[in-house]
């Protein structure tokens, strides 16, 4: 690659700028020279024609294997309601609002309005969880009111960019931002969901993607203001309105927080009407006052909580109402309450029940009884807390006005007179619980940061100058500080508390944390820098009441007092650039923690764990990812009897013993994609009763145990390895499986008869695999809704009939009652076959016909056929289809099942170059969006005036076809694209 030329000029300037990792980089400069030094075709081997020259570089690129990325996780549907009460009424109501908006061929923007705890958010969710599948890109940009006042605007844009692009880009501002997008979002065809908006300049910074993106792409933007979506450009006529919930699904919500039951208990049918007309069907109240009066079972508790509530108006003084649950709580749960709303939303459960025992709270039963009273969620996939941002205003304005326990969260002004107030009075402030600053500002608040910064640098300036007053500005009882921005140092000396529980110290300075800093009472310490090497030198003060510690650095060593950390928990080491960790062993001591529950390290040098390190016999999860050096485990690993999940994903050179996992039979989680030189799983694995996901990506694996089937409790299996050749009968006694998947498993030819016994599987997945067929047991699972097959030369099928009659009849009465109850039965468990697959996806295989019984797929909604040369006839399809792809199958000549398909609401054929005719087509009343472009034999189109709900029609370079008879209405639809027809 020349050094002078454009791309070497542009990588330099991203080395400037810092965008992208240093090893991102090279691996761009790496790809480039490769490419460079690739011969190419030349025209003049042709003889300059250009069409063989064409043809020639299209054979050579689909002989080519297509890399597939088996990490990359299947998108997950997002958490919507516990109780989804009302929710398909209002998303009906919404698709029938909006729907005379809709304008084909230009991406849309549709805005959410209502009142907050209204449910704009989960009516969102739940549309995102429904149409992400029809978008090639999807994302939901989650509470960008919030995340603006902690962050800025661009970084918000950097989420969606990276969401979208699955890249790692650093944005530096709002109009880069802009740009950035303008450029490479180009034609994507994206779902993209903006959350709780409240400022036009937000709408500013993300809606110019609407002039980029593919036609048919999907905004949805969520506010509290109409105004802000009407400023920002967004029609009035396609922003909803949300209201609340009718009399019959509050009463619906109301009780199924109450009693755990969708209908009042006996004698509390007038109270709970009367609480339902209080709350004004806002599920947000309905949910919180439910959660309230949950197990009070005294009616005259009822009507005190009622009288308050029906004191109160709607809608300017919600929070008035929700205070009541507030006022309800003891004096701990008020302040876990507090803390939650200032500090904890989106953090660790575990780690924010450490900081309250520490405090002496019951932080554990506080929470919960806060989670019953529906005040706070814990999101169980990730054990994050979450707060409604109602509830979490309220919860701020209590802060704000408690004396008691004074909590900030940002820097302001009230926090500068404090600190104004300590010094002059040179008395130490003790009622601050907590301070936590913000990275980023928004624009007003740039001055305040500004005098923020003085006065801090003054503060310590005098302190530094004055050698006679020895006394520091001390906040006695802080015990929450988090710094996520530029003030560490300064802060950090200014608090001379010796009470901090809690300390979050973002950019430390040090190499080391140094020996000023208080860490006697610490019960969670997160510190991050790129200078830090040991957590505390070897002769500074231990933290011995610590829980956890989180250390994002480029950490070299472990001091051996760690052994003293008795009452430990959780270490997590981990650092932007794992390649960059120089940690290379743990000292022994380190087996000392025999509380450790959760070990994450990325080590990518460390070649051994200690002998010792089976002493860590409370150890739950481990995880080692990235460890590329790690070459075994030692013998005393399998003495971690208490392991639950263990992730290796990566470690390339780890070898493992039979007896690796010798006493262990506790595991629920095992990824070992990557470890390339693993080619048998250790005889243990299959001894796990509780084992749910086994991750076997990029791996060389020459076979599965033969008692794999013993994993009873196992529900996600996925397999890659090009040694593989057999798959083992036992595998069809996993009973509870819900999604298998095989990646690249080249010599892999069959799959087990035994398959067909998943009757738990919802999705399976087959990818540049050798399958020539599929099992006919295929058919007996009944619970299957997903089923994708790629790049493999799969010939046929099995969804035909099981077992067909040979029309002899009997001649005996009772013999003929008998025959009749056999073919009822026959016919019945026939239609059980496969009944739930709703989804099926055939790429670049090579089947040459499908076909269904009707007995068969019964309720299939999207097939999809891409890039399948071989395939000559489409038979009979499910009438349930809803959307059908035909894509790049040149020798399909007949698609005889249209004329069933009556459901069918998109149909699309491209690059059919031998079909002549559609079949039926006037039958399909209900399509909305038809495209055959590319399809040279095309003939006919008829039937046209009868598709009512046609709005779009795409057909290009379809050279034979005729001009429709019914070309008026083909006028009056809302997107025609009509090009190059011979015939016309």
């Amino acid at each position: 690659m020349d050094k002078d030329g454009l791309y070497a000029q542009a990588l330099s300037y991203h080395e400037q700028k810092c965008r992208y990792q240093r090893q991102t980089l090279e691996n761009w400069r790496k790809a480039l020279y490769d490419v460079s030094s690739i011969i190419g075709f030349e025209l003049e081997t042709y003889s300059g024609d250009e069409g063989k020259l064409l043809d020639k570089v299209v054979q050579c690129v689909l002989k080519k294997p297509i890399k597939i990325a088996p990490n990359v996780a299947p998108k997950i549907a997002l958490n919507v309601a516990t109780y989804p009460t009302g929710l398909q009424e209002k998303i009906d109501d919404f698709e029938k609002t909006m729907a005379p908006q809709r304008q084909s061929g230009k991406t849309q923007i549709f805005g959410i309005v209502g009142l907050g705890g209204v449910g704009k958010t989960t009516l969102a969710k739940e549309l995102f969880n429904r149409k992400s599948s029809d978008f090639s890109k999807s994302y939901f940009l989650f509470n960008v009111r919030e995340t603006v006042g902690k962050s800025s605007l661009n970084s918000l844009q950097s989420k969606l960019f990276n969401g979208l692009t699955q890249s790692n880009m650093q944005i530096d501002s709002v109009d880069e931002g802009i740009q950035m997008m303008r450029t490479h979002l180009s034609s994507f065809h994206a779902l993209v969901v903006l959350d709780d908006v409240d400022h036009v300049h937000q709408l500013d910074a993300f809606l110019p993607i609407k002039e980029v993106l593919h036609s048919d792409s999907l905004i949805l933007v969520t506010s509290r203001h109409k105004d802000v979506l009407t400023n920002g450009g967004i029609r009035e006529a396609s922003i909803y309105k949300l209201t609340g919930l009718n009399k019959q699904h509050s009463k619906q919500l109301f009780c199924s927080y109450a009693f755990c039951s969708p209908r009042p208990r006996l004698g509390f049918e007038d109270l709970v009407d009367a609480f339902c007309k209080a709350c004004a069907g806002l599920p947000l109240s309905l949910k919180v006052f439910g959660g309230l009066l949950h197990e009070k079972n005294d009616p005259s508790y009822w009507k005190g909580q009622l009288d308050k509530l029906q004191r109160i108006k709607l809608p300017d003084e919600i929070h008035k109402r929700l205070k009541i649950s507030y006022d309800a709580l003891d004096g701990d749960e008020q302040q876990i309450f507090l803390d939650i709303a200032c500090y904890f939303i989106g953090e660790d459960k575990d780690m924010a029940i450490s900081i309250w025992d520490g405090s002496g709270w019951q932080g554990s039963v506080g929470l919960l009884n806060l989670e019953n009273r529906s005040l706070v969620e814990v999101d169980r996939q990730n054990n994050k807390i979450k707060m409604h941002d109602q509830l979490r205003d309220l919860g701020r304005s209590i802060a704000e006005e408690e004396k008691r326990f004074g909590r900030f969260w940002r820097l302001t002004e009230n926090l500068y007179d404090l600190w104004q107030q300590s010094s002059a009075n040179k008395q130490a402030i003790t009622e601050v619980r907590g301070i936590r600053t913000g990275r980023g500002y928004k624009v007003q608040q740039w001055e305040e940061l500004s005098l923020s910064k003085s006065w801090f640098n003054k503060a310590v300036t005098n302190r530094g100058s004055k050698q006679i007053d020895k006394t520091p500005y001390s906040f006695m009882n802080l015990q929450l500080l988090a710094i996520e921005d530029g003030h560490s140092d300064n802060i950090l000396r200014t608090v001379g508390s010796s009470n901090l529980i809690w300390v979050r110290w973002k950019n430390c300075p040090y190499s080391c944390l140094p020996p000023w800093f208080s860490m006697k009472n610490i019960r969670v310490l997160e510190v991050a820098g790129s200078k830090l090497k040991i957590p505390w030198l070897p002769e500074s003060q231990v933290p011995l009441e610590l829980r956890e510690l989180n250390i994002d650095s480029p950490l070299l060593e472990f001091p051996k007092s760690i052994g003293q950390l008795k009452h430990i928990e959780k270490i997590v080491v981990t650092y932007g650039l794992p390649e960059f960790i120089e940690l290379r062993a743990l000292p022994e001591e380190f087996c000392h923690l025999r509380s450790l529950k959760y070990l994450h390290l990325s080590c990518p040098h460390m070649e051994l764990l200690p002998d010792s390190f089976g002493y860590l016999t409370n150890l739950q999860h481990l995880h080692l990812s990235r460890s590329k050096s790690l070459r075994m485990l030692p013998n005393s690993f399998r003495n971690l009897i208490q392991l639950k999940y263990l992730n290796l994903q990566s470690c390339f050179n780890l070898t493992m013993s039979e007896e690796t996992f010798g006493n262990i039979n506790t595991l629920e989680y095992l990824e070992l994609s990557g470890c390339k030189k693993l080619e048998i799983l250790p005889g243990q694995v299959t001894h796990q009763p509780s084992l749910q996901v086994i991750r076997l990506f990029n791996t060389r694996l020459k076979e599965l145990p033969s008692d794999i089937g013993k994993l009873s409790s196992l529900e996600f299996l996925s397999l890659e390895s090009p040694l593989l050749e057999m798959l083992p009968f036992s595998l069809g006694h996993l009973r509870s499986l819900k999604e298998l998947s095989f990646i690249g498993c080249h010599r892999l030819q069959s799959l087990p008869d035994s398959l067909g016994r998943l009757t738990s599987l919802s999705t399976l997945s087959i990818r540049s695999c050798g399958i020539l067929s599929l099992p006919p047991e295929v058919v007996k699972m009944n619970n299957l809704v997903r089923l994708t097959v790629k790049e493999c030369p799969l010939r046929n099928l099995p969804f035909k009939k099981l077992v067909e009659g040979d029309g002899e009849t009997s001649t005996n009465q009772a013999g003929r009652r008998e025959a009749g109850k056999l073919k009822s039965s026959i016919d019945n468990a026939q239609k059980e076959c496969v009944h739930r697959l709703e989804y099926l996806e055939l790429d670049r295989t090579k089947i040459s016909e499908i076909s269904f019984h009707q007995d068969l797929c019964a309720n299939l909604k999207r097939l999809h056929i891409y890039f399948c040369p071989d395939l000559v006839e489409v038979g009979a399809l499910p009438p349930t289809l809803v959307r059908l792809e035909l894509v790049h199958c040149p020798q399909l000549r007949k698609i005889e099942g249209l004329c069933n398909v009556v459901k069918l609401r998109e149909l699309t054929i491209t690059y059919c170059e031998e079909l002549e005719a559609l079949p039926c087509l006037e039958r399909l009343v209900l399509l909305e969006k038809f495209s055959a472009p590319q399809c040279p034999k095309l003939r006919g189109i008829r039937g046209l005036a009868q598709l009512t709900k046609l709005r779009v029609l795409h057909v290009d370079s379809c050279y034979a076809l005729e001009q429709p008879a019914d070309v008026e209405a083909v006028m009056l639809m809302e997107s025609i694209y009509v090009q190059e027809l011979v015939g016309r």
